[in-house]
């Protein structure tokens, strides 16, 4: 991205939260860029992860952790703040990750797409399969 605002190079590729971080902290520059073909939806951040088998106490007290810090803490927003601009942790699920097994599934339709060792009756077959994931994920993101 600066290589395009510095007029070193025509075009390039980037991530969608890229763009908000130059129009956040940098507005003068923000004109200079223009989305010419497609912007994804946001992805999620790394989600903060823990086994299954962790004691449920343990658990709790993570949640908890998390869930709180930086409410009201000038120093723990200032720190938060300094990750990203983040202003705190919000609670989440697999949801999140529903953009991701989109992608994924939509590569894996691609790569079906484009193979000439499959028959259009494999192909055709494979491609309706992933429609069909890719529709019920897009139901579940749309919730």
């Amino acid at each position: 991205m600066p290589a395009v605002i510095n007029d070193k190079v025509d075009g390039a590729t980037n991530n969608t939260d890229m763009l908000d971080i130059i129009r956040t902290q940098k507005p003068q520059l923000y004109p200079k860029v223009r989305v010419v073909l497609w912007k994804s939806p946001l992805i999620p951040s790394d989600p903060l992860v823990y086994r299954r088998d962790l004691p449920q106490a343990t658990k709790d007290k993570l949640r908890n952790f998390f869930d709180h810090y930086a409410e009201k803490d000038p120093h723990e927003q200032q720190i938060v703040n300094a990750i990203s601009s983040y202003s705190g942790f919000a609670n989440s699920s697999d949801a999140q990750l529903v953009p991701i097994r989109q992608m994924a599934l939509f590569q894996k339709k691609q790569q079906v797409q484009n193979d000439a060792h499959l028959d259009d009756a494999d192909k055709k077959s494979q491609i309706a399969a992933f429609d069909q994931k890719i529709a019920v994920l897009d139901n579940a993101a749309a919730k």
